[in-house]
């Protein structure tokens, strides 16, 4: 089954809608309740999809510039901070897989580390995941 996100993404990589539009709409898929289509979101934004995950040879640099480029287009770094915050209010209210996490907080921490933005919430949340149990 093709979903209108997939088909969104999948026109953005063809250069057909590659506006701003297109980005503003997966950007609020973001927040969606279904997890499939947040996902999708996810992995546009994160720059990773089902065929770059074979593939173990992808440059870091390479996914940062995708993140900066898709966003940069279309949002102020205000507009960056305020997406953030959302996004990690709505990754601590949602009780989803832990890969599903791992991707918000991907995509939250390389729009921290690339705008130079400061979420002071972020790092006692990402430190339970780093820390082992006593």
């Amino acid at each position: 089954m093709i979903c209108p996100q997939d088909v969104m993404i999948e026109l953005y990589k063809r250069n057909i809608w590659h506006n701003e539009k297109t980005v503003n709409v997966l950007s609020t898929a973001l927040f969606s309740k279904v997890t499939k289509i947040s996902v999708a979101a996810l992995r546009f934004f994160v720059g990773r999809d089902e065929e770059n995950e074979e593939e173990d040879d992808s440059d870091d640099d390479e996914e940062t510039c995708l993140v900066d480029i898709k966003l940069s287009n279309t949002l102020t770094v205000a507009d960056m901070k305020d997406l953030s915050e959302k996004l990690f209010k709505h990754v601590e209210g949602i009780h989803e897989k832990f890969e599903v996490k791992l991707l918000y907080l991907n995509l939250i921490s390389r729009l921290v580390g690339v705008h130079e933005l400061l979420l002071l919430n972020l790092y006692p949340y990402m430190q339970r995941f780093l820390t082992t149990p006593a």
